[in-house]
Formats: C-alpha cells, sequence, structure tokens
C-alpha cells in the first residue's frame, strides 16, 4: 500500500471520530420537554357531626359591645291650665238720709274706707243705690264722693223718677288707687225729696 493511501486511509478515520462525537454532543445536549407538573385540586369534605358542631360552638367567644349609658328617659308631665274662678263679694255702705237741695249733700254716716288693693283679681266695682224721688217730679241723684281726692268716684253716679223704693245700679267704678275715704252724696233735680235708703258696692274678683 503506497503511503498516499495511508495518509488518506488516516484521514478518514480521524474525520470518523470527529462526526461521531460531535453526535454525541449533540444527543447529550438535546434534553426531553419537561412535563408541566399536574394541578393538584383540594377538596374538603365536611364530616364533622352535630356533636362536633357543638363542641366547636361551646369554644367559640363571641366579644359582645361594650354597652354605652343608659338612655335617660325624661317625662314631662303637662299640666292643664288653670281654670280662673269669678267670686262677688258685697260691701254695705251704712247711713241713709234725704234732701231736698238741688246740690250735691253728704248723707250723715256713710263714710267707710275702700282701696282696690285688697280685692286681688279686681275685674269690676258696682254702686248699688235703694233710693226714691218722694212726691214730686223730676230726678233723684246718687254718687259716690272721694273725699281723700276731693272729686267724685268715677262712674257712681245714678238718678230715678220712681215715687217708690228702686234699686239702681251705676255703670262700673273706677277707685284711685291706695286707701281712700268715700262718702255717699245724694241731691234733687227739682227742690223735691230725694230719699237715700241703704247702698253697697258689688265687687267681682276672678283668680
Amino acid at each position: 500500500m503506497s503511503k498516499e493511501i495511508k495518509i488518506l486511509l488516516v484521514v478518514l478515520v480521524i474525520f470518523d471520530a470527529l462526526a461521531i462525537n460531535a453526535g454525541v454532543v449533540y444527543l447529550w445536549q438535546r434534553k426531553p420537554p419537561v412535563a408541566s407538573e399536574p394541578v393538584v385540586q383540594t377538596q374538603y369534605i365536611d364530616t364533622c357531626g352535630q356533636e362536633c358542631k357543638a363542641y366547636i360552638d361551646s369554644k367559640t367567644v363571641v366579644e359582645k359591645p361594650t354597652p354605652g349609658p343608659t338612655p335617660v328617659t325624661k317625662i314631662v308631665y303637662q299640666t292643664a291650665p288653670k281654670t280662673k274662678t269669678r267670686t262677688t263679694s258685697y260691701v254695705t255702705i251704712p247711713g241713709s238720709g234725704s234732701t231736698t237741695n238741688t246740690d250735691w249733700t253728704n248723707v250723715a254716716g256713710s263714710e267707710f274706707y275702700f282701696s282696690p288693693e285688697d280685692y286681688p283679681g279686681l275685674v269690676s266695682v258696682y254702686f248699688e243705690v235703694n233710693m226714691k224721688l218722694f212726691n214730686g217730679s223730676g230726678l233723684a241723684y246718687a254718687r259716690l264722693l272721694d273725699v281723700t281726692h276731693g272729686i267724685g268716684v268715677q262712674g257712681s253716679e245714678v238718678s230715678t223718677r220712681s215715687g217708690v223704693d228702686t234699686v239702681i245700679e251705676s255703670g262700673m267704678v273706677s277707685f284711685w288707687q291706695g286707701r281712700n275715704l268715700i262718702r255717699v252724696q245724694i241731691k234733687s233735680q227739682t227742690a223735691e225729696q230725694t230719699v237715700f235708703n241703704s247702698g253697697r258696692l258689688r265687687i267681682t274678683a276672678e283668680n
């Protein structure tokens, strides 16, 4: 065998060896794909019976909310408005008398003291007179005089032309404040006799 042929054989052997090694390396580096891990699903089965649940409930502590302050109930008592009551009282005026004078003439013994403050809740005062015009025509008059202030008491004047005893009531009388001395006065319109038999105050108060 010639020298050239030997050299060629050696080259071929070396080339085959290299080819084999390259194939082995390729196969070694080419790993099979890794399969993904299966997803495991866990299923829970409740095997706790009634006794088991009762035991769990007995061991379970439920926190109760802290109670706040107890609300105060306010009771309001509504009272009915007080109904006022009217009362009537009388003050008898002393004295009696007669006159034919056409000017105001004092009735003897008819003086008395009167104070509006003595009657709380005072509503009204009226002057009531029992009088007549004796055997004549015209008018007979009577009134109250505030001696303390020297004036006739407002609203107290009354008159009659009756020849028999007649009760006459004045309009509402207005007294000055304070304790005042009061007197009865009478007169005649035509010089016929005016007769004053009696008198009184009718007083109404409301409380």
